[in-house]
């Protein structure tokens, strides 16, 4: 039987994970608590959200993938 040797458990609704390079850092890499990764940016539009104020990539839940769009409706 294995171990977790490194767990984040969140049971509230705020982020699981965020890291900053500053104090006053408005764009970090987060793990929200439904799994969802954004970098780049507090404001998520799907699984993953890369940039900031137009994401420059988004992975939609529905596997669709989108440049410079906050709904992606095409598919690689």
């Amino acid at each position: 039987m294995t171990s977790n040797i490194f767990k984040i458990a969140n049971l509230g609704s705020g982020h699981s994970f965020v890291v900053e390079d500053s104090d006053t850092d408005s764009s970090p890499f987060i793990i929200t608590n439904t799994g969802d990764v954004g970098i780049g940016t507090t404001t998520l539009f799907g699984l993953l959200t890369v940039g900031t104020t137009t994401p420059s990539l988004v992975v939609a839940s529905s596997t669709y993938v989108g440049i410079a769009t906050t709904t992606p409706s095409d598919t690689f």
